[in-house]
């Protein structure tokens, strides 16, 4: 339903999820790019060791841009379940810790190299394929 507000000249759509298990320190990620006739072109998912939440979809945010990049896809959407992502990329917070900074510097060219796509926040249930798919990161 989602895409059915975009068009075919939209280009491909990121959908991104991760779960973190605080007691572990340990996070798996799971991402798809669809295109707007719901075509899917890469999937993949990751365990990475994190310490936050947030780390760990930055974590996965790399990850999923590295692939598309790679794959030559042209991501112009990108959606996420946690409000803070676009946050952290319109302007860089002076108290954000040094693991925070670190993610952020390297998302960033890949953002630009992918033509700074839009980062949308969507209800996490919207994100089920994702989220299914971090549970086999």
């Amino acid at each position: 339903m989602l895409l059915n507000n975009f068009s075919s000249t939209d280009g491909h759509f990121l959908f991104i999820a991760s779960s973190w298990n605080g007691t572990n320190q340990v996070s798996s990620g799971g991402f798809f790019v669809s295109s707007s006739d719901y075509k899917i072109s890469t999937v993949g998912c990751k365990t990475n060791l994190a310490e936050a939440q947030i780390v760990a979809d930055l974590q996965i945010l790399v990850t999923t841009l590295q692939a598309s990049s790679n794959h030559s896809l042209s991501i112009q959407n990108i959606f996420v379940d946690n409000s803070n992502i676009p946050t952290l990329f319109r302007a860089v917070d002076s108290t954000c810790s040094w693991h925070l900074l670190t993610l952020i510097n390297r998302i960033n060219p890949l953002l630009s190299s992918a033509s700074n796509p839009h980062i949308h926040v969507i209800p996490r249930d919207w994100l089920k394929v994702s989220v299914k798919l971090a549970i086999f990161g």
